[in-house]
């Protein structure tokens, strides 16, 4: 019973190892993400939306690569964990007149939060 008391103990050690590990690599990425659109943006590159892109003809390919979307900045605050992406937001000052970006990162704090108490108390 002993051995497996101590086999659970090394799971849970190695699952805790796994979760900070993707919470350190999505963090960076997030971040990385914030840091890279607002550089583009200070050069002056305005995102589009898909309604205003289909009505305007297609401009000449320039050099500089296109900004980061707006869907994939809250798909990454929200793998992360948000903390990082409010963070960001508020080290790049990028985003942060837009309530739909503290609001998903405000929400995936909590969200990961309770997942966070939960599989504790539940281990």
């Amino acid at each position: 019973m002993n051995l497996l008391n101590e086999i659970n103990q090394w799971l849970q050690g190695q699952y805790l190892n796994l979760a900070f590990t993707y919470y350190l690599i999505t963090s960076f990425i997030c971040f990385t993400l914030y840091a890279r659109d607002k550089w583009l943006a200070v050069r002056g590159q305005k995102q589009k939306s898909p309604v205003q892109a289909s009505k305007t003809k297609p401009a000449p390919q320039t050099s500089s690569p296109p900004r980061i979307s707006e869907q994939k900045l809250l798909i990454w605050t929200f793998l992360c964990g948000g903390l990082v992406a409010l963070l960001a937001q508020q080290f790049f000052r990028h985003k942060t007149k837009k309530p739909l970006f503290e609001i998903t990162a405000m929400v995936a704090c909590v969200v990961h939060a309770g997942a966070w108490f939960y599989f504790k108390i539940a281990s």
